[in-house]
């Protein structure tokens, strides 16, 4: 059936008089395939290692629609709506039995209503802050299953904290000379989400809680450039108010159509941490950064990827040694072939060495097979899959 006409029909179930004044789309992902994962070289020795494990896996796939009312003046409605899908296992539960939250349920992705038109766009609901990076590095979230996790935030040790989150107000300014800015606020007002500031959960008191989010992006010619400054603040609790600050700058060329060099680095602070015996101390301010090289080129229907970055040690430790031998560096090659325009094989191969007071991992969208992984084992995967977008 038509994607049009299918969600002409979906809309009719629930609100017939609205949707056909509007443009819908039914649109949606499937990302799965078999892949082997391990880790081993855990610090506590091989007793904590994760062996080789096959695994029927899903990464990011998912079912939306999206849609618009013009309301004249050159003003119109925006909406979407996207929920992620285990086609796996049809749950809520990554690859090691830990929580999915962007999986399982009614908009657990991307979703928001809003107005654009010559002012930008204004938007609420459940958005993505931060962790993306547009056109500039795609490898995970666009081509193929996974990609080095500490380019969308995930450092081992120092972590941005952030990703896809509710309750975001978010306004985008229009495009001037290839230049447009996001910025994002939310008070993250759920009840038992990842930082609370609900007035009923803390007895009435004032939390300042927060989160604020700001990009910037440039496009001209075959550069883009993108800059994202992010800063969580979290409940108090016990005495600590952790604070998550991330800083993050991205530049790609693209020499040829479906071919890009791309470099991203970033720096982020866990001020106020929770104490880890023998790493760090309650109180600590944590600092640590990354930098990552990738490479895309497209062969007729065939793509390529590499991606190579290093995580230095981390600073700010107060216990002794606790940030000595904290870094990790990763190093992943990719083949994409592309059947169509909406379908592709794909095949990923990936490796992060930690040293032995690190954990980076394949934490995004749930995809490691550790829940955590012990410090110092090196996470590995290799697989192959089928992508198709509709």
């Amino acid at each position: 059936m038509n994607k049009k006409l299918l969600a002409l029909a979906v809309g009719s179930v629930f609100a017939a008089p609205v949707f056909a004044q509007s443009n819908v789309t039914l649109y949606g992902r499937l990302n799965v395939g078999l892949d082997n994962y391990s880790a081993t070289g855990a610090t506590a020795g091989a007793a904590a290692d994760l062996k080789s494990r096959n695994r029927v896996y899903d990464s990011g796939s998912r079912l939306g629609v999206r849609g618009t009312e013009d309301l004249g003046g050159g003003l119109r409605a925006v909406f979407q709506i996207e929920s992620g899908l285990n086609a796996d296992n049809g749950g809520q539960t990554g690859q090691g039995g830990q929580t999915n939250g962007s999986s399982g349920f009614l908009a657990s992705r991307p979703s928001f209503g809003g107005l654009e038109g010559g002012f930008g766009r204004l938007t609420f609901g459940r958005q993505d802050v931060w962790w993306g990076n547009g056109t500039i590095a795609q490898t995970g979230a666009n081509f193929l299953a996974v990609e080095l996790p500490w380019t969308t935030g995930s450092q081992g040790r120092v972590n941005a904290g952030i990703a896809r989150q509710s309750n975001v107000m978010q306004y985008t300014t229009p495009t001037f000379g290839g230049f447009n800015l996001t910025a994002s606020y939310s008070p993250d007002t759920t009840p038992g989400g990842g930082f609370v500031n609900s007035e009923s959960q803390q007895g009435g008191a004032e939390t300042n809680a927060r989160l604020l989010g700001l990009t910037a992006r440039w496009a001209g010619g075959p550069v883009s450039f993108q800059v994202d400054y992010s800063e969580k603040k979290s409940v108090t609790t016990a005495g600590n108010t952790p604070k998550n600050q991330n800083l993050k700058v991205g530049l790609g060329f693209r020499y040829a159509p479906g071919s890009q060099i791309s470099l991203l680095g970033s720096q982020l602070k866990n001020n106020d941490v929770a104490a880890v015996a023998g790493l760090q101390a309650a109180g600590d301010d944590l600092k640590q950064s990354h930098i990552t090289l990738g490479w895309e080129h497209t062969f007729g229907n065939l793509q390529a990827f590499i991606q190579a970055g290093v995580v230095r040690n981390a600073t700010g430790c107060t216990v002794a040694g606790g940030c000595d031998d904290s870094g990790a560096r990763g190093g992943l090659v990719g083949v994409r072939y592309n059947m169509s325009k909406r379908t592709a094989l794909i095949f990923n191969a990936t490796k992060i060495t930690n040293k032995q007071r690190s954990n980076a991992d394949y934490v995004g969208g749930s995809f490691t097979s550790a829940n955590p992984l012990p410090i110092g084992a090196d996470p590995r995967i290799i697989g192959f899959g089928v992508w198709h977008q509709f």
